[in-house]
């Protein structure tokens, strides 16, 4: 007992350490509880940064996608200006106006380059790229004048750009200079009048966003790509052979179908409830039947999807 006697013993100066311990303790215990009252929390505003995230995350997803941001800012500095007009005669500044996308009007200005013409108004929903839902704004202010002179076929004009199977697409005629859409590299590409390194590489990277070209005309969609550049390569490049990259629209999830530029949140979110329903997609042109999707934006992923 004398042992353990001796660990509960203390001396006079032992004792006084322990209270000075014991009201340090105390002394800290009460520091921590009072200490908040007397430093004022700054909450740090975020949201300059995360606007700044928000713009640099939105200014990728455009470039990958091909959307160029001159069409953006030209749409939201101008309004849409409904007018009447001849297709076979306006110009590109008025189709701008007309609130017609500007990869589109270029693909309208080249094929009129080309010598087509627009025989009837229904005429004008053939161009590639356009939707039925701005074509159907555009036609009560359609005007074309007849004329007693040669009619332009616009299925030879077409012949280069897609059937409407959209399973079938005619090659282009080549020569020993020609470089083919398909297979060629960057250095090929750079040997092309007005083609340098940075078209090259954007051309190529369009090309794998695409899963292969199926049409010439397609080198307009490119960023930064214009009528001018296209009208000097048009004879110097060809497409050998159609075999794309293609999309299992009955396996494929919403982040394989958002990579490809054709497809929109829109259409895939349509896509994907219609299968949910339907199990099982047999024909692109069920969606169109069904109205999930629009004739024009079905007969363009045709080429890209396969069941």
């Amino acid at each position: 007992m004398s042992k353990i006697r001796e660990y509960f013993t203390f001396t006079r100066s032992e004792r006084n350490g322990i209270l000075v311990l014991l009201f340090i303790i105390i002394i800290l215990l009460v520091s921590l509880q009072i200490m908040p009252y007397f430093f004022i929390r700054t909450q740090i505003d975020y949201s300059s940064f995360e606007k700044e995230v928000d713009r640099f995350i939105s200014s990728i997803q455009n470039q990958d996608s091909g959307e160029a941001d001159v069409e953006n800012r030209y749409n939201s500095i101008n309004k849409t200006e409904y007018f009447s007009f001849n297709p076979n005669t306006v110009t590109e500044a008025q189709l701008l106006k007309l609130g017609i996308s500007k990869k589109v009007v270029k693909i309208w200005i080249n094929f009129r380059s080309k010598g087509g013409k627009f025989r009837e108004a229904e005429d004008v929903k053939k161009i590639w790229g356009l939707e039925d839902s701005v074509y159907q704004k555009l036609a009560s202010y359609l005007i074309i004048s007849k004329s007693n002179s040669d009619k332009d076929d616009w299925e030879k004009t077409q012949k280069t750009w897609s059937n409407n199977s959209g399973e079938k697409y005619a090659n282009t005629s080549k020569n020993d200079n020609s470089v083919d859409l398909n297979s060629a590299d960057s250095a090929a590409f750079c040997s092309l009048p007005g083609i340098g390194p940075g078209f090259s590489k954007r051309i190529i990277k369009y090309r794998n966003s695409l899963g292969g070209y199926i049409a010439k005309e397609q080198l307009l969609e490119v960023y930064g790509f214009t009528t001018e550049m296209y009208a000097k390569i048009e004879l110097l490049v060809y497409i050998e052979s159609i075999s794309t990259t293609k999309i299992n629209i009955n396996k494929a999830e919403f982040k394989q179908f958002i990579r490809h530029p054709y497809f929109t949140k829109e259409m895939i979110n349509k896509i994907l409830e219609y299968r949910r329903i339907q199990n099982k997609i047999s024909n692109i042109q069920d969606l169109v039947k069904d109205k999930m999707l629009t004739k024009e934006e079905a007969d363009k992923i045709a080429p890209y999807i396969e069941y």
